[in-house]
């Protein structure tokens, strides 16, 4: 797992030293390497020096400006109007989308580690593995929206049923969920909070031993988690969820009672999203 969190750590650092600065170009034809911080409409843009991030606050005025070039390659044109009382005003167009956060959507796949909790870890389950196979999300509203995953996760114990023998037991269960996706998007990242419900189906295949069993029950999952937009079209995504089912398990051969068994476990995971118009 250190290994994991290093990666996920490698993985963030490389994406926000990726970002490109935002391009201010002037009605002279003189080029400004900025960090756009808010255009205030038919006034200024303020805004700091790409190189200097941690430097003052520059103002400058629409009027003196024919576009920006956003980093993630969104433009703002800004034209000259002649009012009726010959006052200049400016108005900006957006030749490529609404805003600097018009893709809306995000299509894609995470893996990770999957840390069992509660009485689900007391049952010597080891930590195992999660792949977000199918990772789905739409924003309707400013805010709000929706959420699929398709998860599959897998853990290995080892039980002992008699003195120095024991036998290998992968506990293995799946999840797909839906929800209520609530995204907050900043200037090149998007903080979402997901709470979703579905189906999850449970399998334990014991090694060297028949009672094999499997089963399914109503699962629930919460998280939270950032997509870092490397590009217009790509996102990293890092995210953590707690998952929770108490599925019937039923024994493959029918000769065992059935039983249900507390399913906890938190999640954290990394993977590549498309953003979605």
């Amino acid at each position: 797992m250190n290994k994991f969190y290093l990666t996920c750590f490698i993985i963030l650092s490389i994406a926000f030293k990726s970002f490109n600065q935002d391009i201010i170009t002037k009605r002279n034809n003189e080029q400004i390497k900025a960090d756009v911080i808010e255009v205030v409409e038919k006034d200024v843009i303020k805004y700091k020096l790409f190189e200097n991030p941690e430097g003052p606050l520059y103002v400058i005025k629409i009027s003196e400006v024919f576009m920006i070039t956003y980093e993630n390659g969104a433009k703002d044109i800004f034209e000259i109007q002649e009012s009726q009382d010959n006052i200049e005003k400016v108005s900006p167009q957006n030749i490529n989308s609404k805003s600097r956060f018009d893709r809306r959507g995000f299509i894609g796949f995470s893996l990770g580690g999957a840390i069992p909790t509660g009485n689900f870890a007391s049952g010597d389950i080891e930590t195992g593995y999660i792949l977000n196979l199918f990772n789905f999300g739409f924003v309707f509203s400013e805010y709000y929206g929706m959420v699929i995953k398709l998860n599959g996760i897998a853990h290995l114990t080892s039980i002992e049923y008699d003195i120095d023998q024991s036998y290998n037991q992968i506990f293995s269960y799946s999840n797909l969920l839906s929800g209520l996706l609530i995204s907050y998007p900043s200037k090149n990242i998007n903080f979402d909070i997901r709470l979703m419900a579905g189906m999850l189906f449970a399998h334990i295949d014991n090694d060297n031993y028949t009672d094999n069993r499997q089963g399914y029950g109503v699962s629930t999952a919460n998280g939270s988690g950032i997509r870092i937009h490397t590009g217009k079209t790509v996102s990293i995504i890092i995210e953590a969820d707690y998952i929770y089912s108490r599925p019937k398990l039923l024994s493959e051969n029918k000769a065992n009672t059935p039983v249900h068994i507390r399913i906890s476990s938190v999640t954290l995971a990394a993977g590549l999203v498309f953003r979605l118009k």
